[in-house]
């Protein structure tokens, strides 16, 4: 199995892949040609190693269930696996000749009986670093990069070569590759939608670089990955300066009716600020202004960060505050690295975001606010939130996700018409509890009766 479908644009080692089977275990030896050695990265993926991917019951789900595997050996043989519990049983050697390396693995069988024409999903991968980073990556399958978390992409290994003897333990010969190598976009669950395509980047007349990923959609959830590469290749052809950065944006608004969730794949370090690019992120359920220092306070172990728009249901709010809502879209917010959600918060690195809204007829666009909603029901009004008719949006700034709502809250005090040239401003601060009604009788009670009177400042 030749391994040479590269991920990324640079075109750097490749390998050979070979293998064998018994009624126990598949034997999998990978033969890698480089031009140079190198481990010094602390992240075990950014060095010179081989990647096994096993998919025992080939069942093509965008996610690990526990008969899957990413089995992860260096050219010294230091190994990692995802997940960790797989370890067990596996067995690897490592032989190094001048700048090529040849890996021989031993991977027990977990949930299966071999046997001829059995097929399970497979993919080699081989990770070629240079001065501490992953400068190529070439597969046998998959040219996505998404096999660490979604065994759809995997290729099909067919077991075959095993004597007619019941009795014996004689190995048998691996497919090598020729007529099961099988395109992750022709694989795909029912329902996906491009997946596996790769990313376009086209540039605006005005210089703004625009990615557009190859979406995956699956029950309703749809996921876009934009690699190292990808965004690289975007920030050169970029040329748009706004504030001293240049503007990416990825746009996933080509989707089919039904998504209700959105996520994106990013590089981790891509968002960390060591270089100053603005990110937009345009779905059809909010669009995401993402400063490129948003990870600057966070520590992620992962190649991978995700973002995640997802249209929200109000649940556990008192009735005042459910009316406000009524139908207006209410979205959640957040930002997971694997499995694992990260509670972002960074004060130095604020998201600006733009819920999708038009008016309705007797609406006053200075009343049509964004809320934030805890995890208890409890809404904290947005100050800076503002109504933009041209756009269609709301907009705010944020600086932690979570879930928010667009609502519209409508004041009316006694004593404005002494001064009609502020009454639009006191209701948009009103609606935004900036200021609040206070009766005549009760001037220092935060909420006051329900017909006040006059104002208070906070």
């Amino acid at each position: 199995m030749a391994v040479n479908q590269y991920q990324m644009a640079w075109q750097g080692a490749t390998g050979v892949a070979k293998a064998l089977w018994d009624d126990e275990n598949l034997y999998v030896l990978i033969q890698v040609s480089d031009t140079q050695l190198d481990k010094s990265s602390a992240n075990v993926w950014e060095q010179d190693s081989v990647e096994i991917f096993i998919d025992e019951n080939n069942a093509k789900t965008t996610f690990y269930q526990d008969d899957d595997g990413q089995y992860r050996v260096n050219f010294d043989n230091e190994t990692s696996f995802n997940p960790v519990g797989i370890a067990a049983g596996f067995i690897s050697a490592a032989n190094v000749s001048g700048t090529n390396y040849t890996i021989e693995a031993r991977i027990p069988f977990k949930s299966i009986t071999p046997a001829n024409e059995v097929k399970i999903g497979f993919d080699v991968q081989v990770n070629d670093a240079k001065d501490g980073a992953r400068q190529s990556v070439a597969a046998w399958n998959d040219t996505t990069g998404n096999g660490y978390q979604d065994p759809s992409v995997f290729g099909v290994l067919t077991l075959t070569g095993k004597p007619g003897n019941p009795g014996g333990n004689n190995p048998g010969g691996g497919n090598d590759g020729n007529g099961t190598n099988n395109n992750s976009s022709s694989n795909s669950n029912s329902g996906s939608n491009g997946a596996g395509s790769p990313s376009e980047i086209t540039v605006s007349a005005d210089g703004v670089a625009t990615i557009k990923p190859g979406v995956k959609v699956v029950n309703g959830h749809a996921l876009g990955t934009i690699s190292s590469d990808t965004l690289n290749q975007a920030l050169k052809q970029a040329t748009s300066v706004v504030s001293g950065k240049k503007q990416i944006v990825i746009e996933m608004t080509s989707t089919p009716t039904g998504v209700h969730s959105y996520e994106v794949q990013l590089p981790s370090h891509s968002l960390r600020g060591q270089e100053a690019f603005a990110l937009v992120l345009k779905t059809k359920s909010g669009i995401l202004h993402i400063p490129s220092n948003m990870l600057s306070n966070v520590t992620v172990n992962t190649e991978q960060v995700s973002i995640h728009i997802e249209t929200d249901t109000v649940v556990e709010l008192n009735s005042v505050d459910r009316e406000r809502i009524g139908s207006r879209p209410v979205i959640h917010l957040k930002l997971t690295a694997g499995d694992r959600v990260i509670a972002w918060s960074n004060p130095k690195a604020p998201v600006t975001v733009e819920i999708p809204y038009t008016s309705t007829a007797g609406e006053l666009a200075h009343q049509i606010v964004a809320w934030y909603i805890d995890s208890d029901g409890r809404i904290s009004p947005i100050p800076n939130s503002q109504y933009n008719a041209s756009s269609g949006a709301v907009v705010f700034q944020t600086t932690h996700f979570g879930t928010y709502a667009v609502a519209y809250v409508s004041h009316s005090f006694g004593d404005l018409a002494s001064v009609p040239w502020a009454a639009q401003a006191i209701q948009h601060m009103a609606a935004r509890d900036v200021v609040e009604g206070v009766a005549r009788t009760v001037s220092l009670l935060r909420r006051p009766s329900p017909e006040p009177t006059s104002l208070r400042f906070w």
